[in-house]
């Protein structure tokens, strides 16, 4: 797992520099058999997925196949305080999008639990009207968890 993490990082910061972006940053928290992966965010009002995610999407394609046959991904879609007032539900639309993603790319619907999240919340002491802050709170979150 160390490994393809590893090898993960190195494709992400090459990929990154070759399209002129900020090298993507994987963090991996695991708790038992529970596991969080790197968020993907998106434009304004869209459901798109923006091309730096392609990396971190592919790369949790390869571990659900051949590491975590075993495991379910929860993916969880949130929007801005804006959205959330204006399209509600863009949340669980961008969610779906992801997980038509997935299975394209041979991950069973079965596999693949869709959840809203909402509005996302912004730590204390940060402006949630910034633009800085409304990206990050476009996004869609993922986990991995055993099936029972």
């Amino acid at each position: 797992m160390k490994t393809s993490i590893f090898y993960f990082i190195v494709f992400a910061i090459i990929y990154a520099q070759a399209t002129a972006q900020e090298p993507v940053k994987v963090e991996e928290y695991a708790i038992k058999d529970y596991r969080s992966y790197k968020n993907i965010h998106f434009d304004k009002d869209s459901i798109e997925i923006r091309k730096i995610a392609y990396p971190i999407l592919s790369f949790l394609v390869d571990i659900l196949k051949k590491e975590y046959p075993d495991y379910v991904l929860q993916i969880k879609g949130f929007v801005d305080n804006e959205e959330f007032i204006s399209k509600p539900s863009l949340a669980l639309q961008r969610a779906n999008a992801v997980k038509e993603y997935f299975a394209k790319n041979g991950i069973s619907k079965q596999r693949i639990i869709v959840k809203d999240g909402g509005q996302a919340e912004i730590p204390e002491g940060y402006d949630e009207w910034k633009e800085e802050m409304q990206e990050m709170m476009r996004r869609v979150t993922f986990s991995m968890v055993k099936k029972e």
